[in-house]
């Protein structure tokens, strides 16, 4: 009864935070080593996506693919210049936005194309992606960078 009940108590705390996700205009998405020696690619695995991250001489550039047979494909970008570059105190951000921070997990939950297409309608432009590192978020001052999703891509195969 108790493991019903916390279930329960779960899922309905999950549809909440997706819910007010949706009626948000700005996302916080966390993403571990943001940043990579320069020209090469760097992948990580999770259970249904793989994130790939590149850096060239102006630009972060992370693509996130689905690893079933849908071969969905996210590509975010974001300048290496710091004219899009946002510094905060790590309290009072955490206080105020813990609800828009989401990680890679939490994308691979949901999936690629609920989580950037149903979501954050990003085929609509209505929200801002910030991208931070995880480290930062230990820091004294959190360090995010303005995103921009250049390329959606959904082949079935």
């Amino acid at each position: 009864m108790k493991y019903i009940l916390f279930f329960l108590i779960s899922l309905n705390l999950y549809s909440q935070d997706i819910d007010y996700l949706k009626s948000q205009d700005t996302v916080y998405l966390v993403l571990k080593e943001v940043t990579t020696p320069l020209g090469k690619t760097i992948t990580t695995k999770y259970n249904h996506i793989k994130l790939d991250r590149y850096i060239d001489l102006v630009f972060y550039n992370y693509w996130f693919s689905s690893l079933d047979k849908s071969h969905q494909t996210i590509a975010i970008t974001t300048r290496i210049k710091n004219d899009n570059l946002v510094k905060l105190k790590r309290k009072q951000f955490l206080k105020e936005k813990s609800a828009h921070i989401v990680n890679v997990d939490f994308i691979d939950s949901l999936g690629l194309k609920y989580f950037f297409i149903e979501l954050l309608r990003v085929n609509r432009k209505s929200k801002v992606v910030y991208i931070i590192d995880e480290k930062s978020l230990k820091k004294r001052n959190v360090v995010m960078r303005k995103a921009f999703i250049v390329d959606i891509g959904f082949a079935e195969m």
